[in-house]
């Protein structure tokens, strides 16, 4: 949520604003489903009935070490994958990641796009890392540094962008396939009796790419041969250490089966873990917004609020604060909020207010200024926002946003955590504040984090309509469109 000086003019003049386009559409009502949400919501959200339900269960073994059981319901509308030691639910009607500790009798609730975010930036990320040790002519790198298709098999994402990869296949006895890339066996295998339905196809599918580390050829290939296989193996490379992994199919049923997330199961958020201070500074923040959600956070300011707030500080002289609280008007309602219309005179106020701040207030004129130079010379605008004094204005926090988001321009998101913590608490009813802080975990490759930001940002009153929420809308269409595969 940057600004140059042209945004500003757009800001005083109500012209327009420029975000992404509305891509999607939300397949159900955040606030019974989102991170929050209770098991007794997400339930009833989903529908409660009995569905059809394909189970299959497995043995898995890593490493030729002791096989461990692997239970699987796959519905139209879900997966369902039960370990010995916890089970995960994706939902795909209600694109959410359902984490389930049975023994804790706990679930974690994460968005579906932050599962495909985290394996397209990652891929993304790779292919960084491999274009720069060719440009430097680093030859010793272990084989997943430069061969892109270890990446692809461990991630599921092919990108065009990674280039032609090898891939051979041949038929092996019993009626099976193997693959090779460079000449290594990288994954085999063999169909069961089973056959499978167009519709159980598609939810195999969504298994596939949700479970096991498989270069997308290869899953295509499996599902090409329309069974469940009974014999299913691979091989992953990490630092250029290998790990093999076998699936031996145990049995298949089909039956009718409940929504398998069980009422009573406690959500449990970002706590104050030690071993996670990103996840702390999340925690640190949560009851507010958790509060804003509800509606029960202080601080909640309507267009007519925002106008009487202008209004005190015309009367008192002050023209940094008319700036800071056109903007923060703007941020929360958008283009022309607050800017009288042709005719209107009460609960509204002259685009020329807002330029007469800037004219008449160099801390206004500073700021502007550097908004203008954040991209080109970030440390610069860094220098400019952190020197502005503060006196005489009641919502600072709106500075902290604009110095937190040039922070994390200039690759200094630990810094910028404090700031985009401090414009939450100033208004944790602006949903801006929500996606910048969802910005900077996304450039941390912590989409989990980040979703949650974004889940929230849009579950405020009033959220759905805020400015920004066509760019995390746009966003997540394009993930729809560029990994198709995991939804």
């Amino acid at each position: 949520m940057q600004y140059s000086l042209h945004h500003l003019a757009k800001i005083a003049l109500g012209i327009t604003f420029l975000f992404s386009p509305d891509a999607h559409c939300f397949a159900s009502d955040l606030r019974e489903t989102g991170p929050q949400a209770s098991a007794e919501q997400i339930i009833a959200a989903h529908g409660s009935a009995e569905r059809t339900v394909l189970r299959l269960t497995f043995s898995e073994s890593v490493d030729g070490a002791v096989a461990h059981p692997v239970l699987a319901d796959i519905a139209e509308t879900y997966v369902f994958v039960k370990r010995p030691d916890h089970s995960v639910l994706t939902d795909y009607a209600l694109k959410r990641v359902i984490t389930v500790d049975d023994s804790k009798k706990t679930f974690v609730n994460l968005s579906l796009y932050a599962e495909a975010e985290q394996r397209y930036a990652e891929a993304y990320n790779r292919r960084f890392l491999r274009q720069m040790l060719a440009k430097i002519g680093v030859n010793t790198a272990p084989p997943d540094m430069r061969n892109p298709f270890w990446a692809q098999q461990e991630l599921g994402v092919a990108d065009p962008a990674d280039g032609a990869v090898d891939i051979a296949s041949a038929p092996v006895k019993g009626g099976g396939t193997k693959f090779t890339s460079a000449g290594e066996n990288v994954a085999s295998f063999t169909p069961s009796d089973t056959s499978l339905s167009s519709a159980e196809r598609a939810g195999f599918s969504r298994f596939l790419y949700g479970n096991v580390s498989l270069h997308p050829q290869i899953i295509e290939a499996v599902l090409a041969s329309n069974a469940v296989p009974k014999e299913l193996s691979y091989v992953t490379m990490e630092g250029g250490k290998r790990k093999s992994v076998r699936w031996t199919l145990s049995s298949v049923s089909r039956l009718t089966a409940i929504y398998p997330l069980e009422a009573g199961f406690a959500n449990r958020l970002p706590d104050e873990d030690p071993s996670d201070p990103e996840g702390r500074a999340v925690a640190s923040v949560l009851p507010v917004m958790l509060a804003a959600v509800s509606g029960k956070a202080p601080g909640m300011n309507s267009l007519a609020d925002y106008n009487s707030r202008i209004d005190n500080a015309l009367k008192q002289g002050n023209q940094f604060q008319v700036f800071l609280t056109y903007l923060e008007m703007s941020l929360q309602y958008g283009k022309g909020a607050g800017v009288c219309k042709p005719g209107q005179t009460e609960e509204c106020h002259p685009s020329s207010v807002l330029a007469d701040a800037v004219k008449k207030d160099s801390r206004a004129a500073t700021l502007v200024q550097a908004l203008a130079v954040e991209k080109s010379d970030p440390a610069k605008a860094i220098t400019m926002e952190q020197g502005i004094d503060r006196a005489g204005v009641s919502n600072g926090y709106v500075i902290d946003d604009f110095l937190g988001n040039t922070m994390v321009d200039a690759n200094r998101g630990q810094d910028a955590i404090p700031l985009l913590s401090n414009a939450v608490r100033g208004n944790p009813y602006l949903g801006g504040y929500y996606k910048d802080f969802g910005d900077l975990f996304r450039k941390s490759f912590r989409a989990d984090l980040a979703w949650l930001f974004y889940d929230l940002g849009r579950e405020l009153p009033g959220g759905s309509g805020a400015p920004v929420i066509s760019i995390i809308n746009g966003y997540e269409g394009f993930l729809e469109k560029k990994v198709p595969q995991f939804f």
